[in-house]
């Protein structure tokens, strides 16, 4: 037994000491910490009487519930109110009215519907 222990830190001594030995011991380091992690996850859940499911099946039906009830459940929504309709012929925008809306745009934002950029239009007019 001390022998073969004696042979393996031999070994690892001679890879740490290799010129690839800095990335061997960044690789002895992160499977150490992957086995100081638990290998199964916790699914322990509260049921709807409050008691803690630890099965695994039952904690995903548990979920699985939960969320079809959450995603059927009706809220009620305040009414949306209606405005009155605009008689009469509807005012066209005045070159004044885009000056001015161009002057209020900032330099180099995104493009409106028309794909053609602020700077655009205000090096035109």
């Amino acid at each position: 037994m001390a022998v073969a222990k004696a042979t393996h830190y031999g070994d690892l001594n001679e890879k740490l000491e290799s010129r690839d030995g800095k990335r061997y011991l960044y690789r002895l380091a992160r499977n150490r910490h992957r086995q100081t992690e638990d290998i199964e996850k916790f699914f322990g859940i509260n049921d709807e009487n409050s008691h803690l499911l630890m099965d695994r099946k039952k904690a995903l039906r548990g979920w699985r519930d939960y969320f079809e009830e959450i995603s059927t459940m009706e809220f009620s929504h305040p009414a949306i109110p209606s405005v009155g309709y605009v008689n009469g012929p509807v005012h066209k925008i005045t070159v004044e009215e885009a000056e001015e809306g161009l002057k209020k745009r900032k330099p180099g934002k995104a493009t409106g519907p028309d794909d053609v950029m602020a700077d655009l239009w205000k090096s035109k007019f």
